[in-house]
């Protein structure tokens, strides 16, 4: 589990830094697993790997590369 893995401190969970910092350490760990797929590593970080959210990818990607081409 994330919380013991990461050694989470859930009283600072709704601290703005805190939240994003963890959530880039989650996501970072999903990256080094998929060998750097991003496209995988967000379906896991939305997913876990027992949940199944086919449409999560696809919502991210497209607006991350529309506001990459503004």
């Amino acid at each position: 589990a994330w919380k013991d893995h990461f050694k989470i401190d859930e009283k600072r969970l709704y601290e703005i830094d805190y939240n994003i910092a963890l959530g880039c350490k989650i996501l970072r760990h999903y990256l080094d697993r998929t060998n750097g797929d991003l496209s995988r590593a967000l379906y896991l970080y939305n997913n876990g790997y027992a949940f199944n959210n086919e449409n999560y990818v696809p919502k991210v990607q497209s607006n991350m590369f529309s506001k990459m081409n503004k």
